[in-house]
């Protein structure tokens, strides 16, 4: 997962000062739950392959960059012009 023990250690003697073990152990536990991924891989590509479904307004790469780029040389910005 990559969590390394050396990693761990340190965490644990700088928490060990402060907690009690079963304190110490929660926070652990929360820590390693945090880093892990929310959803795995087969359902990150499952909701990929459903938005890929839809049909979104979109033109040919080419006439989008030249849009932006003609945004940019007016001072256009979401907020209006700059």
């Amino acid at each position: 997962m990559g969590i390394s023990i050396e990693l761990i250690y340190r965490e644990a003697q700088s928490m060990a000062r402060h907690l009690s073990i079963a304190e110490w152990l929660q926070a652990a536990l929360e820590l390693v739950r945090r880093r892990m991924p929310v959803r795995n891989a087969a359902r990150k590509l499952d909701i990929i392959r459903a938005a890929a479904r839809h049909n979104y307004p979109v033109t040919d790469i080419a006439d989008m960059l030249a849009e932006i780029e003609t945004g940019y040389a007016t001072g256009w910005n979401r907020h209006g012009v700059s």
